[in-house]
């Protein structure tokens, strides 16, 4: 037995099926049919389409009142765009010349200094100069300890002394 198929088309709305709003916007979600999905998804692209035509149109005419902006700015107005672009270059390299003076000052590698201004910088640089300092205080091997490879008298061993030792068995 088979169920009677009805086109969804032709059937009229009742309580459990959707209605479209008058901006073509579907209500609920419930009963929606798979025709009526697509021709909401048809007439969006659509849209999409025609506002993708009319940004290409005015494209040209944006670019042209960009230039025609750019052409009437006094030369004071393109004179002042040019001396900031000029000091912002100038701090950069001050910037980086005072970091390197830094790292001559401090002992600590240019690379490692980091900082937008000298303040920072140079705050940077005493930090890690106090932290260098006391890492290498840190790591050095307490008075009286034998370290592997030095013998009785406390000198190193050269380097022929382990062959001589291994051919004399000493």
């Amino acid at each position: 037995m088979s169920e009677p198929t009805t086109d969804p088309a032709t059937t009229t709305p009742d309580a459990t099926t959707d209605t479209s709003t008058e901006g073509g916007e579907v209500e609920g979600k419930k009963d929606v049919t798979v025709e009526q999905l697509q021709a909401e998804l048809d007439k969006t692209r659509r849209e999409a389409a025609r506002y993708r035509t009319e940004r290409n149109q005015y494209k040209p005419l944006a670019e042209k009142y960009q230039e025609a902006e750019d052409a009437n700015k006094t030369e004071a107005q393109k004179a002042a765009e040019r001396i900031a672009a000029l000091e912002a270059e100038n701090q950069q390299m001050a910037l980086a010349s005072k970091r390197v003076e830094l790292a001559a000052d401090s002992g600590v590698p240019a690379e490692l200094l980091r900082g937008s201004t000298v303040e920072e910088l140079a705050e940077h640089a005493s930090a890690l100069k106090e932290a260098f300092a006391q890492a290498s205080t840190s790591n050095t091997p307490p008075a009286g300890v034998v370290v592997a490879g030095e013998n009785s008298g406390g000198t190193p061993l050269q380097e022929a002394d382990w062959l001589r030792k291994q051919l004399l068995g000493k």
